[in-house]
């Protein structure tokens, strides 16, 4: 699971390690034959037990600890550069894209709180999957 939490969207699994009480790279050193499994995979295996896990899957989010106060988001006015720089810096994967208020002085070229604003996308590495170099370059200019 902690691994599609850092955006990683398939990993190969160890099948058959002789160790135990191992983990990370000597696991992974020790296995002799792997799998791949996707988060399509992990939906899948979630959407099959749900009856097992109903305990989990019925309660808000906000009892999990998966809401957060500050929303950390850039404005549709924000340069494709500007994203890539905030991304990298704050090791995000991806991040959301709001409506920017009618403010001048909001700056396009810093993370917004975005809680309470609109969202209306989100901007990741794999949007710029396909782009030639030459259309990237002018989304930077």
């Amino acid at each position: 699971m902690e691994v599609f939490s850092k955006g990683v969207h398939r990993t190969l699994v160890p099948l058959d390690s002789h160790m135990e009480n191992i983990s990370g790279v000597e696991l992974v050193e020790s296995a002799s034959s792997y799998r791949k499994l996707t988060q399509m995979d992990l939906l899948r295996f979630l959407k099959e037990h749900e009856s097992d896990i109903e305990g989990i899957i019925s309660r808000p989010l906000s009892e999990l600890g998966a809401v957060t106060e500050n929303v950390y988001a850039i404005t549709d006015r924000t340069k494709v550069i500007e994203a890539i720089k905030f991304m990298r810096a704050t090791m995000l994967n991806a991040v959301p894209i709001v409506t920017a208020s009618n403010a001048h002085e909001e700056g396009h070229k810093q993370l917004i709180n975005g809680r309470g604003r609109k969202l209306i996308g989100t901007f990741s590495a794999t949007d710029l999957r396909g782009s030639l170099l030459a259309t990237l370059q002018s989304w930077c200019l």
